[in-house]
């Protein structure tokens, strides 16, 4: 869930991939980008969810590779409002999912705090000084549904995720330190280190016990399996 508001405002959809795609090829995208590019070509097929999927759009690193993506992916955004527009974003891509729901691993009810500046509504986190400290003190209170990434699978009937992207505003720690890696088994996961804190070390530590290598990517990580170095035969650089 992005905080910024960028050019996608002003110009439509497909104009806006086009220039994203232009401008990973002139090499004027983020070095988070550069490698998920590098790692994902020609992996038609991964499957994938992305938790925190936002309006599909702002300020996004996952989506140009969710375009390029046959495979199956779950896209988790717990807004109502910012669902929406994530559904209209991504509309006619029968090989996507949408949940209306926030991942916790506490609760299957929650709070989830917007701001009440719409444009700022990319803030909204579990939170609520998380939000607070990014968007002002004006905010709103929604009760949400939570749902285990286990339970996500399940009612989709797959069996594991190839990537997992999270962008949660703050909640990152509370997934990755209590999720079932052997469940979801996914050999890519990406996701903001800026909001983890103290747990830092923590999620390291328990990514590394679980067979992942973790690199740094300015405010951002991507943790790669170590056991799974070859996907669709296409070796991992």
């Amino acid at each position: 869930m992005k905080k910024n508001i960028e050019l996608r405002h002003l110009i439509p959809v497909r104009i806006y991939d086009l220039l994203k795609k232009l401008k990973r090829k002139l090499g004027l995208h983020t070095d988070l980008s550069r490698r998920l590019g590098c790692l994902l070509k020609d992996l038609p097929d991964f499957s994938f969810i992305q938790v925190g999927a936002n309006d599909g759009l702002s300020t996004d690193p996952y989506r140009e590779f969710i375009l390029e993506s046959r495979g199956k992916g779950i896209l988790v955004e717990p807004s109502p409002w910012q669902v929406v527009k994530l559904r209209r974003n991504y509309r006619g891509r029968q090989n996507l999912v949408f949940e209306e729901v926030a991942v916790s691993y506490e609760s299957d009810s929650l709070i989830l705090h917007v701001p009440l500046d719409s444009a700022r509504s990319g803030v909204a986190s579990l939170r609520e000084e998380h939000v607070r400290v990014h968007s002002g003190h004006d905010i709103r209170q929604v009760q949400v549904a939570g749902a285990r990434l286990e339970e996500l699978l399940a009612k989709y009937s797959m069996s594991r995720v190839d990537c997992l992207f999270l962008d949660v505003e703050g909640a990152e720690a509370d997934i990755l330190l209590n999720m079932n890696f052997d469940r979801v088994s996914a050999w890519l996961i990406a996701f903001e280190n800026a909001h983890l804190g103290e747990n830092k070390q923590k999620v390291t530590d328990r990514l590394v016990a679980h067979g992942y290598r973790v690199e740094v990517h300015g405010l951002d990580s991507i943790a790669l399996s170590v056991a799974a170095p070859v996907f669709g035969g296409v070796s991992i650089p």
